[in-house]
């Protein structure tokens, strides 16, 4: 299906109300329209040894991973996002965003969430082969400044994958992974005071990204050695079921309307860990699929990866140099009812913002 509208360059971040905000390389960009126009309201001041490289294409910056990975508005109508290397600040009135925080384990976190009159948090991503502690990060003043919040002790998880404000609780969710009981969905209240493990250990319990509604938290599974899922938890009576499985690992969602929506990676088996699938992951394209609240899970779109995936895949080549093909929404409520998405690796579509109609999705029509 053609989308609506597809717009080269700009990645979709997060709703806000009727504005969406954007970002284009490290400027960030607010359209009332889906893209029909944009306002530019500022740009990140980075910098490093490999901005020259990165400002010459979208090619470069997709390797070297220099692109606004998550953007949250404070109360103060503080502009906060994720880019590598730091958490970055754009204030009221201003135009240039400084890095407020420096990030030295890894090269930046993979999630970030806001409570209104709260804290704005994120998780500590890298390696972390030895399995040290572990912090939740979070600023209590719209950005300005960070704190610990919460600590995960030594050898408790790898790391935080994902992290989800819900509104209807007044909590927040968190993932993390990898292996055994390191794979948890964890429910902390307003303050990081109380964390509770809610579901824990295996690769069925490995996510990446949450989605909350009033009733049920929507994950799927982030696993390229084994089966996925996606999977909705009841919050009222506890039990967690799978509504379909899925071709590959899975790290984004969103919802549109009472629909929830999430992507598959094209992500190849990691070489040193068993595999333990009923059938092979499928590594040659992206799959969108959309779960009604009132209906089955249903694939709606499939995209075939890019050459660059292919030729990533050389043995000589470290693994994901390139990225792993994959489809990115935007956070926050969408009142669109369109779908917005953003493709890495994909072809034809490669770093372009995509818009189409959700009710036709999957429909054939």
């Amino acid at each position: 299906m053609k989308p609506i509208r597809a717009i080269k360059g700009v990645r979709p971040l997060f709703f806000r109300g009727d504005t969406l905000y954007c970002a284009r390389y490290n400027r960030i960009l607010a359209t009332q329209d889906l893209g029909a126009t944009f306002t530019e309201l500022g740009a990140l001041d980075v910098g490093g040894r490999f901005k020259p490289v990165a400002d010459m294409s979208a090619l470069a910056r997709r390797v070297l991973r220099m692109a606004v990975y998550r953007l949250r508005i404070a109360d103060n109508g503080n502009i906060v996002c994720i880019f590598k290397g730091g958490l970055y600040l754009i204030a009221p009135g201003e135009t240039r965003g400084r890095c407020v925080l420096p990030i030295t384990r890894g090269s930046r976190p993979v999630s970030l969430a806001a409570r209104p009159g709260g804290l704005i948090v994120f998780g500590e991503y890298f390696s972390n082969p030895e399995r040290g502690p572990i912090d939740i990060v979070g600023s209590d003043d719209c950005g300005a400044t960070w704190k610990t919040v919460y600590r995960f002790p030594a050898g408790a998880i790898r790391h935080v994958h994902g992290l989800a404000y819900d509104a209807f609780d007044d909590c927040f969710w968190i993932a993390t992974g990898d292996y055994g009981d390191e794979a948890r969905l964890l429910r902390a209240d307003p303050q990081f005071q109380n964390v509770e493990t809610v579901l824990c250990g295996g690769q069925i319990n490995r996510f990446y990204s949450i989605v909350a509604t009033a009733d049920a938290v929507f994950v799927a599974n982030d696993s390229p050695n084994a089966d996925n899922y996606i999977r909705r938890f009841d919050k009222r009576s506890g039990e967690t079921r799978n509504l379909a499985r899925i071709e590959n690992s899975s790290f984004y969602s969103c919802m549109v309307g009472d629909t929830y929506v999430c992507s598959t990676n094209a992500e190849p088996p990691e070489p040193s860990v068993e595999r333990t699938w009923s059938a092979p992951n499928d590594f040659s394209a992206s799959y969108v699929w959309m779960s009604p609240a009132a209906g089955e899970a249903r694939r709606a779109m499939r995209f075939p990866a890019d050459v660059w995936h292919k030729i990533g895949r050389a043995p000589f080549l470290p693994p994901g140099l390139f990225q792993y093909p994959r489809v990115f929404f935007p956070e926050g409520d969408n009142p669109s009812g369109k779908l917005v998405c953003y493709a890495t690796g994909l072809k034809g579509v490669d770093d372009h913002m995509l818009v189409y109609d959700a009710e036709r999705l999957g429909t054939g029509s």
